[in-house]
């Protein structure tokens, strides 16, 4: 986790940037959907909460990097299906 700072806003910038940095491909409305999924309304969230989110939202995101794609996740276990088959006796 990104350590806090007491200027939230500056925090939140710094943040902002890590995740523009790290995950180029998203943008500001898919990061900030990401992180307000939570919230039923964002309007009255003190700075220390909106970076509280945003941080949650980063710390997620590189989290979800490590896990192996579905698509590969398929491949594997299709590879794998033979593994239980009965063999075939000559």
């Amino acid at each position: 986790m990104v350590k806090y700072m007491k200027n939230y806003k500056k925090q939140f910038q710094t943040t902002l940037s890590l995740i523009f940095k790290e995950f180029p491909s998203l943008t500001i409305g898919q990061i900030l959907d990401g992180a307000f999924a939570e919230y039923n309304n964002t309007y009255h969230l003190s700075e220390k909460e909106t970076l509280y989110a945003l941080d949650r939202f980063l710390s997620l995101k590189r989290l979800n990097e490590d896990i192996i794609p579905n698509d590969e996740l398929e491949e594997i276990i299709r590879d794998a299906s033979h593994l239980f088959d009965e063999e075939e006796e000559d």
